[in-house]
């Protein structure tokens, strides 16, 4: 299993609260390391370059936004797999 932060909020969008998802993720992370739970944190990964890969005012990305994210995404997954016992026990 991995666990995904959410991503930043930005100022302008409707319906969300910038800064909740730090609060949010905070409190998540915390439970997902007490039970071993690998983290991907997309959150810390986007936050940089935000104006790149986000629509303005809006918690959607742009398609090359998307793609970065999801790049991410298969990695973490990845690692994930590699550290995993295999079935046959090796």
């Amino acid at each position: 299993m991995v666990w995904c932060a959410t991503t930043p909020v930005p100022e302008g969008a409707q319906g969300r609260v910038p800064g909740d998802a730090a609060k949010y993720n905070q409190i998540a992370d915390k439970i997902m390391q007490e039970h071993g739970v690998a983290v991907n944190d997309l959150y810390a990964f986007a936050k940089p370059r935000l104006a790149q890969i986000q629509l303005p005012a809006n918690v959607h990305f742009t398609p090359e936004g998307s793609a970065a994210l999801a790049e991410q995404v298969a990695t973490a997954i990845t690692a994930a797999l590699a550290k995993k016992p295999s079935a046959a026990g090796d």
